[in-house]
C-alpha cells in the first residue's frame, strides 16, 4: 500500500524527464556553464545558513575575512 504512494510521488516528480542519447553529465545549477565553483556554493551556503540582513557592519567583516585568511583551504572548509 504504502509502495503505491510512493511510486506515484515518483511518477510526480518525473513529470517533464524525458530520456535522450545524449551521455549523461553532472551540472551545478547556481553557474550559467554548469561548472562548480567554491565561490558558488558558498554563496548558496550562505543563503541557507546566514540572514545576511540581519548581521551588523562587524558581523560582514568577519565573513568576508573568512575564507581570505592564511590557513590551509582545508582548516577552513573544516571550520
Amino acid at each position: 500500500m504504502w509502495e503505491e504512494r510512493v511510486l506515484e510521488n515518483l511518477l510526480e516528480v518525473l513529470k517533464g524527464v524525458f530520456s535522450t542519447q545524449e551521455e549523461d553529465y553532472w551540472k551545478w545549477r547556481p553557474e550559467d556553464n554548469g561548472l562548480f565553483l567554491v565561490d558558488s556554493m558558498y554563496k548558496v551556503l550562505e543563503k541557507l545558513i546566514v540572514w545576511e540582513d540581519s548581521w551588523g557592519d562587524m558581523e560582514k567583516k568577519v565573513w568576508g575575512y573568512f575564507w581570505k585568511g592564511q590557513a590551509p583551504l582545508r582548516v577552513v572548509a573544516f571550520s
